[in-house]
């Protein structure tokens, strides 16, 4: 990604830091929230999903939706600048005594993209 908006959040979280990293890219997620062109497609899919609910449950869903993205570009950033990620196991100790195998809960490793770095 090397779009304009893309620039001015890691320049900015360079130059400040990373608390205001993320509140630029949250700023950033409200303004491709509030154009319509931008929130088209996630609405028809929230109205999808859940037809029996309000168009603005919908619009709360694609809200979310686009402040979740702001948590992507903050774990990549973060990791950019050598913040390790945290990350807890239970059952390390089984797993080494044991022949083969493995159990990964991809699903409590949060941002896929960070958990395949870190394996």
């Amino acid at each position: 990604m090397k779009g304009f908006w893309y620039q001015v959040l890691h320049t900015s979280g360079r130059l400040l830091g990373s608390p205001l990293f993320i509140l630029v890219a949250r700023i950033i997620a409200f303004t491709y929230f509030c154009c319509p062109g931008r929130r088209r497609e996630s609405l028809r899919l929230y109205g999808a999903l859940y037809p029996q609910r309000s168009r603005l449950y919908h619009l709360w869903c694609v809200f979310n939706q686009f402040q979740s993205f702001t948590t992507i570009h903050a774990d990549r950033f973060l990791t950019s600048r050598g913040r390790v990620p945290r990350l807890t196991s239970e059952g390390e100790e089984l797993l080494a005594r044991s022949p083969s195998g493995a159990i990964l809960l991809m699903s409590h490793l949060g941002n896929w993209e960070m958990a395949a770095q870190m394996l």
